[in-house]
């Protein structure tokens, strides 16, 4: 493990000019493959359009009633809330350290761990069966309360690291809170006046989530292509078990405080899936050059890692709510028989003192 702290151990803080570009562990350089701007620029623009659709679509599963209910009793919420910004960074923190990451990765790696859910948290809670109302809620919520954990955290937890300030983007903040609730806004009010419509904006929506998730790896595979060669094993050990980690946290203690099975998966996906596209920037507006390169390393293979990982627990979900399902409807025709030969007996034996 020496060989891979030690090109960092004359460095204070992020600002540091003698660490040079080939601090890499094998070597090779930080820079990045990018994209030609008009592509860039056309992917973005299909990227928001998908996006806004997807939330249009999963607006289209939620009535008035059922956000009140959630609003009324927020018990999930705090739960969630506490495992986004209490549990979440505190166990990033550790892994960092127990892996023992290099100082750039580490610090990508405890930015990710601060940011708030993203919008694909949403998506994968409806894939699973989750409660889609309280996805919701918690990434606006997440989103919102962020602007002042983001930098609470970071500087509880960057401080092993850097003592650099990180600047906070408010303004890309702003614009994810108003991705999430314009358009579950408008699916709202879609499903409450054309019922019949809004079924099939909710599957065209989730399609649309497919290719979402393939364009978001290609991306990231095309521009970030650094991260598959200058990345050392522990920044994929990492990346691979925060999602994981994340996902354990918040089933567990929405296990503890007994909420219904959606509900735990709500909490539990909303947990883990970090809003990386909110890192990134964060990363962006702080730092520069190779700096920034490398610390969007960890990010950018962590949102690889969360998008399989999410898409497997989506399956395993459907596959636990099948099996359940077809044992609950044998047992419910078993019960029933029973209960209607009972009542059927009870039927037959008043008649009987009846005519006595």
């Amino acid at each position: 493990m020496e060989n891979i702290t030690k090109p960092f151990q004359n460095c204070s803080t992020i600002s540091i000019g003698n660490c040079s570009t080939n601090n890499s562990t094998n070597g090779s350089s930080n820079a990045g493959t990018y994209l030609n701007p008009a592509i860039q620029q056309a992917n973005d623009i299909i990227l928001i359009s998908l996006m806004t659709l997807i939330m249009l679509s999963l607006g289209c599963t939620i009535n008035l009633s059922m956000l009140k209910q959630e609003i009324r009793r927020p018990i999930g919420v705090f739960i969630g809330l506490f495992c986004q910004f209490i549990l979440f960074p505190a166990v990033t923190f550790g892994l960092a350290h127990a892996l023992r990451l290099q100082q750039l990765d580490a610090l990508g790696m405890i930015m990710l761990g601060t940011c708030p859910g993203g919008s694909i948290s949403n998506l994968a809670t409806y894939w699973s069966g989750g409660d889609v109302v309280l996805s919701v809620i918690m990434t606006a919520a997440s989103t919102a309360i962020g602007t002042g954990m983001m930098p609470l955290n970071l500087w509880i937890y960057s401080r092993s690291w850097t003592n650099r300030k990180a600047v906070i983007p408010y303004v890309s903040i702003v614009i994810a809170l108003i991705s999430v609730l314009v358009p579950v806004a408008i699916g709202m009010v879609i499903v409450y006046k054309f019922p019949k419509p809004a079924k099939w904006i909710t599957r065209i929506g989730s399609a649309c989530g497919v290719l979402v998730i393939g364009i978001i790896i290609s991306l990231n595979a095309t521009m970030n292509s650094q991260i598959f060669t200058a990345s050392a094993w522990t920044t994929w050990i990492a990346a691979a078990t925060l999602p994981c980690v994340g996902l354990a946290v918040g089933y567990l203690l929405a296990f503890i405080a007994r909420r219904p099975t959606p509900q735990r998966r709500a909490i539990a996906i909303e947990t883990s899936a970090q809003n990386v596209a909110l890192c990134l920037t964060l990363i962006s507006v702080t730092f520069d050059g190779v700096n920034e390169l490398r610390m969007s390393n960890f990010p950018s293979l962590f949102g690889c890692f969360s998008v399989f990982i999410l898409l497997t627990m989506s399956v395993l979900f459907r596959l636990c709510d099948y099996h359940k399902n077809g044992n609950y409807k044998l047992n419910g025709k078993k019960k029933t028989n029973k209960i209607n030969k009972v009542e059927n007996g009870n039927q037959a034996q008043n008649v009987t003192c009846s005519r006595l």
